[in-house]
């Protein structure tokens, strides 16, 4: 039996095949979102975005660099709602997002690394002694 999936999880999930079906016009045939568990790293698995006469061309070659940079510079829009995500559910900031395609497999990765959680709330310290 499979693990729950976090509330982060399931709306990263959502969100990346929503984001891929509205820029691509494709619905990825899977969306997988790994939350390390208490730590910094959250990985988005995208697989069968490709159309066919991409996925023709996507084996190494010219052909291949150029669907390349295209699908960097298109999946790198995902990153500011990404963070949205993250800083909403999560409390945290996203401090970095790296794309990384693997086009012969018709895959791509999004590896996410979270800044430390912020103070529950909105608690502000009002004197120097709740600092201490």
């Amino acid at each position: 039996m499979g693990r729950q999936l976090s509330r982060l999880e399931r709306e990263l999930g959502e969100i990346t095949a929503t984001f891929f079906q509205a820029k691509l016009g494709v619905k990825p045939r899977a969306v997988h979102v790994l939350e390390e568990e208490e730590g910094d790293l959250v990985v988005i698995k995208v697989g069968g975005f490709l159309t066919k006469a991409e996925a023709a061309v996507a084996q190494p070659g010219e052909d291949h660099r150029i669907l390349d940079d295209y699908y960097s510079r298109v999946l790198e829009r995902l990153f500011p709602l990404l963070s949205v995500v993250v800083e909403e559910l999560a409390g945290r900031t996203l401090l970095g997002c790296r794309t990384a395609l693997d086009l012969p497999r018709d895959e791509c990765l999004y590896l996410l690394t979270l800044g430390a959680k912020g103070p529950v709330g909105n608690a502000v310290p009002q004197t120097l002694k709740e600092i201490e």
